[in-house]
């Protein structure tokens, strides 16, 4: 059997699910970075331009719920779905929530003023972690690349306010749903978790972003740190194994 594939980005918080799921499960698998051109590459492989993709099994599997879904039946243990129905119905619902809501407003609540600001600056953010060449390609396209970007992931100047207000109730939300306890559902690290605790894999960038953005420090904020005094659930703090324990294989980075 073929040792799991993962095509990524770091930038991303649909990737950082999965990342973090690999390593929650322990699943020996191989890593590949791409750069400027995943856009095709994906849509090849899947008929999507988006990432992540995991090839498993012959499949090349795309969008990280759907990652999920088929490495809780390839790999039952440990669990990130409940046992109990209702129990898997509320995980699976406040996944689709921080999915479709909590991650599009911040990545847009973010890079809005630092393409009004500095698309440069932007470019760069959005490329950490891509190989070397993948600003370089795109730095040419500066001044179009904004409009592609609010284009293709539909952010607009006039719905900052909104959009950080998004993240604002997501992270109310969150303290919500907790009711105290250290998961969102349950006693135990859920897919739940897992989608919130995820929403920025870079600390590092998402701290000079947010600074730009002028967003409370609920944006600056690495995972399971102090947001505005409060924290995020336990299972929000550092689960990972490194590469090494998880058998992860880092491969070489895609050229473009």
């Amino acid at each position: 059997m073929d040792t799991p594939l993962l095509w990524h980005i770091p930038l991303s918080h649909f990737n950082e699910k999965v990342r973090w799921t690999l390593d929650y499960k322990r699943i020996p698998h191989r890593r590949q970075v791409l750069g400027a051109d995943y856009l095709i590459r994906a849509w090849r492989a899947t008929g999507r331009g988006t990432l992540p993709i995991l090839f498993l099994d012959g499949r090349a599997i795309g969008d990280s719920t759907h990652i999920i879904a088929a490495l809780e039946e390839r790999y039952p243990e440990p669990p990130l779905y409940p046992g109990d129905a209702a129990a898997l119905h509320r995980a699976l619902a406040l996944e689709d929530y921080f999915d479709e809501q909590l991650g599009p407003a911040l990545r847009a609540a973010i890079v809005t003023p630092l393409f009004r600001h500095d698309p440069d600056l932007a470019l760069r953010v959005l490329t950490t972690g891509m190989p070397d060449k993948a600003y370089q390609t795109l730095r040419p396209l500066v001044r179009i690349f904004p409009a592609f970007y609010r284009f293709r992931h539909k952010i607009s100047d006039s719905k900052l306010e909104a959009e950080r207000a998004i993240v604002n109730a997501a992270l109310d939300r969150i303290e919500q749903e907790r009711q105290g306890r250290a998961y969102l559902v349950g006693d135990a690290f859920t897919v739940a978790d897992a989608a919130a605790a995820t929403r920025d894999p870079v600390p590092a960038a998402r701290r000079a972003a947010a600074v730009s953005a002028g967003l409370p420090r609920h944006a600056a904020t690495a995972s399971g740190h102090a947001v505005d005094g409060r924290r995020l659930p336990a299972a929000s703090r550092p689960l990972r194994g490194s590469p090494a324990t998880v058998g992860c294989r880092v491969d070489a980075a895609a050229s473009v």
